[in-house]
């Protein structure tokens, strides 16, 4: 818990001892009575002071992890929360303190607000999530169509299946048929469920090198989102090199959503984005940005900058403001997901330089509220690692487990295979079936179980469990899925 500064004295030296002594016995009944009558853990709640005005001791807020609320707290009433986290030993320390600050009035007026926030809290909070299966705003299908690239990105998720299809062990490219199967099976299971379904067919390479599929697979979408009913859309995840104007065209034509791979500032992109040569991919991104993102079409110019965080450039503060002043207008960054012994991975060795610059990135973007700087616009969106968890707070909505993996969105793998997400394909104690014969009920629900923040020790007893939704589950690829 963070300290809360002391409070200012009142002058109380007139009063009588025994009226003090009287006083203290009183507030400890109380502590007593609201140890007694509390039916909420105090290890739901979590004290901060305000970021913002830090000089100012009314700016305190208390933060219940059950209900996803925070409530505001005067200095007595933040300070009674204090005594009522307490133990008896530290109780009536407290309360030797507080006599010399307020009257017994204003602590006993304190604990009765304190009583009633207790009782309103418990009356708000929900079942427990575990039980708990919010409706599914969308459908999301993450295919890996196709293993063609020009780069050689040191953390691809698509390495080793990049090199089991250069040694002949696996195609390249994902049948047309069996992506035609991944958009009917997505649409035949969230159809009447989801309000949209989004179908990413280019993950594992580039797909402007296959661009003949995607348009098929485009038109392919558009059938079945008139046969079902439902929105489908094709998405691109591009490295952004391969651009041509006949391309940008085609995009302008037809409204193509995407998102450009590009990891901030030149000299950290080309080290870990090269091409297969070794040169630096950066300059080649960069002089299509102005058609791409000053496009006459909305869906153009709203193209996302997605960037990754490695050990070796941790700081997601300059990369965001590098992509902004790029010009675009949606920023995703994600801390890198690769085998944890390599150099540039999150591990337990390297978590804490990604913690201190997520905290200096958090400080930024108060200022940037407290400015009314529109920059912060473009971080806080629901696609981004940080910008969720914001998102989460401010609508108060919780998460009891950590994403949509395998309830509502799925990977599969060239061959059709089905998977919780991109993260798992190829591995294959999670797969959980194929295209065309469906789940495996009983794989997936296991999967499920293991997600779910409550089943994690680890997490029962946190603050916020609630908005961060706990870790992935375990894999061989250790920290692969935070």
């Amino acid at each position: 818990m963070q300290a809360l500064s002391n409070p200012k004295p009142n002058n109380i030296s007139s009063k009588s001892y025994l009226y003090k002594l009287l006083g203290k016995r009183h507030l400890l009944w109380l502590w007593y009575q609201s140890k007694r009558e509390c039916v909420i853990s105090l290890k739901d709640f979590r004290l901060f002071t305000s970021p913002i005005k830090k000089e100012e001791e009314n700016e305190v807020f208390l933060w219940h992890a059950p209900s996803c609320r925070y409530t505001r707290l005067t200095p007595p009433d933040a300070w009674i929360f204090r005594l009522a986290m307490s133990d008896e030993k530290e109780a009536k320390s407290l309360i030797e303190e507080l006599s010399l600050h307020y009257t017994t009035a204003e602590l006993a007026a304190a604990f009765q607000r304190h009583t009633i926030l207790m009782n309103k809290l418990e009356a708000i909070s929900t079942p427990p999530p575990s039980t708990m299966e919010p409706p599914p705003q969308k459908g999301e299908m993450l295919m890996f169509g196709n293993l063609l690239c020009n780069l050689k990105c040191a953390y691809c998720l698509s390495r080793d299946a990049r090199e089991e299809a250069d040694k002949g062990k696996a195609p390249k490219l994902m049948p047309l048929e069996t992506a035609r199967q991944s958009v009917r099976f997505i649409a035949e299971k969230m159809t009447g469920k989801a309000e949209h379904i989004y179908i990413n067919f280019t993950l594992g390479g580039e797909p402007l090198l296959s661009f003949d599929r995607y348009r098929l697979l485009r038109d392919y979408c558009s059938e079945v989102s008139d046969e079902f009913g439902i929105p489908v859309t094709l998405n691109m995840n591009t490295n952004g090199t391969a651009f041509t104007d006949g391309f940008i065209d085609y995009c302008e034509q037809n409204g193509v959503t995407m998102a450009i791979s590009i990891d901030g500032p030149q000299e950290i992109h080309d080290a870990m984005r090269p091409f297969q040569s070794g040169r630096g991919s950066y300059d080649a991104i960069v002089k299509n940005l102005p058609r791409i993102l000053n496009s006459g079409h909305p869906d153009i110019n709203n193209t996302a900058a997605g960037a990754v965080l490695t050990a070796l450039n941790p700081y997601p503060k300059p990369v965001y403001q590098h992509l902004i002043e790029l010009g675009f207008r949606h920023v995703v960054v994600t801390p890198v997901r690769d085998d944890p012994d390599r150099e540039w991975s999150l591990n337990e060795k390297t978590t804490k330089a990604f913690q201190d610059s997520y905290t200096e990135y958090a400080e930024w973007l108060l200022e940037c509220l407290v400015n009314e700087d529109d920059r912060i616009y473009a971080a806080v969106i629901e696609h981004d690692f940080f910008g969720r968890y914001l998102i989460r707070v401010l609508r108060g909505t919780k998460q009891p487990y950590r994403c949509e993996a395998g309830r509502t969105t799925f990977g599969v793998g060239i061959d059709g295979g089905l998977y919780p997400c991109d993260s798992f394909v190829k591995l294959p104690q999670y797969r959980l079936g194929d295209v065309f014969n469906g789940i495996y009920k009983e794989k997936q629900s296991a999967f499920l179980k293991d997600t779910m923040t409550d089943e994690k020790p680890v997490c029962r007893d946190c603050w916020a469990r609630y908005q961060c939704g706990g870790g992935g589950p375990p894999n061989p690829k250790g920290f692969k899925n935070l």
